[in-house]
């Protein structure tokens, strides 16, 4: 067992430390204040347990995962289904339960199990996808689709959307299949774009509040004291932080609680004023190289099952950082979607790390091993 570390890719375990050590110091100076060691402390726990879980999977043939994707995918639909009645509501959407002191977000898990089941069910060996194989991931997609915007989750919904397009799009589709999904995704924004203006039978596919997020986007002094106030408040602690930043803990709008939900969602902008824009470009730097050895695992894996698992993977994490970063700058519409390994949030943690356990499985076993 031990040998397969031979081949083990150490940046795929190195910044996912670096991540959470960065997050683990910023949750603490934020809220210490406010709600004491409490939340620190809590993320502390959900990196232990991610980092256990991305230890042991990845010694676990990642092919075994085939052989139990429909019981993973099912649990997890349950588990969507159940959010919806039993689930506990924070900002607009019932998509926690709650278990104690903790709360569990069935919605993060549902992205490793799409990815698991996409790629299980589009690989071809070299072939094109079938009809029937095309008709299934579609169907194994729309499912948690449907779920997850009952709850209502957008930021969540578009995730998967991203995810599964993606893994769409780099199968061996039918000239027919790939047409229908660029067309399906056209729809899709057409839809939103309609229901933003209130044009009917689309007027109502968005919350009000969500229409208000994007109008803000659109024009960010719509609602500078409402809707607006988060992005304005985020864009002003990012210009703050100029080159090298103030330092850790003397940011005046991450400390004085003008950022809201500053653990999570507005995270980065608390980063960047604190190391300026040597600190951001250092933490997008992590990301690009977190992503890049996703590529490079998708690349050396052994079979289109390997390789699709790693470009869901990649295409997840680069969309989140695009979306956290850009809502944090201002150039993108606030979805509440959290940035990965450093946002606050123990289900969405240990869901990177099951992924990244996946890929690093997926890693040891790309190349013949000498002894």
């Amino acid at each position: 067992m031990w040998s397969r570390l031979k081949t083990f890719d150490p940046f795929l375990f190195i910044i996912p430390v670096l991540l959470s050590i960065i997050s683990i110091i910023f949750i603490y100076v934020l809220t210490v204040d406010n709600q004491g060691d409490s939340l620190a402390i809590r993320q502390g726990i959900f990196v232990v347990v991610g980092f256990l879980a991305m230890g042991i999977l990845t010694f676990v043939d990642y092919r075994a995962w085939r052989a139990w994707r429909w019981w993973i995918y099912g649990i997890v639909m349950v588990l969507l289904l159940a959010t919806i009645f039993i689930g506990t509501k924070q900002f607009g959407a019932t998509s926690w339960i709650n278990i104690g002191p903790f709360q569990f977000e069935p919605g993060e898990v549902a992205k490793i199990a799409l990815i698991v089941v996409l790629a299980s069910v589009l690989q071809t060996r070299g072939a094109k996808v079938k009809n029937s194989q095309f008709l299934i991931a579609a169907a194994t997609f729309m499912v948690p689709i449907v779920l997850i915007m009952l709850q209502p989750d957008f930021g969540t919904a578009v995730i998967i959307t991203v995810l599964a397009v993606s893994i769409f799009l780099h199968a061996r589709l039918q000239r027919w299949q790939r047409f229908l999904v660029i067309g399906v995704v056209v729809l899709a924004v057409v839809s939103i774009g309609l229901s933003f203006k209130n044009v009917e039978p689309f007027g109502h596919l968005l919350k009000s509040y969500q229409k208000e997020r994007l109008a803000s986007f659109l024009d960010p002094t719509h609602d500078a004291s409402g809707s607006g106030y988060n992005v304005e408040q985020s864009k002003i602690a990012v210009g703050a932080g100029g080159l090298l930043g103030q330092g850790l803990g003397n940011g005046s709008q991450s400390q004085l609680n003008f950022l809201p939900v500053v653990q999570s969602d507005f995270i980065f902008a608390a980063i960047a004023e604190a190391w300026g824009m040597v600190g951001s470009y250092g933490l997008i730097l992590l990301f690009i190289v977190l992503v890049f050895r996703l590529l490079q695992a998708a690349k050396v894996a052994q079979d289109e099952f390997g390789y699709l698992v790693c470009i869901g993977m990649a295409t997840m994490i680069v969309f989140q950082v695009l979306q956290n970063v850009g809502m944090n700058i201002g150039i993108m519409p606030v979805t509440g979607i959290p940035l990965p390994f450093v946002s606050y949030g123990g289900t969405a943690f240990v869901t990177y790390c099951i992924g990244l356990g996946l890929a690093q499985a997926i890693v040891v076993r790309s190349k013949r091993l000498t002894f």
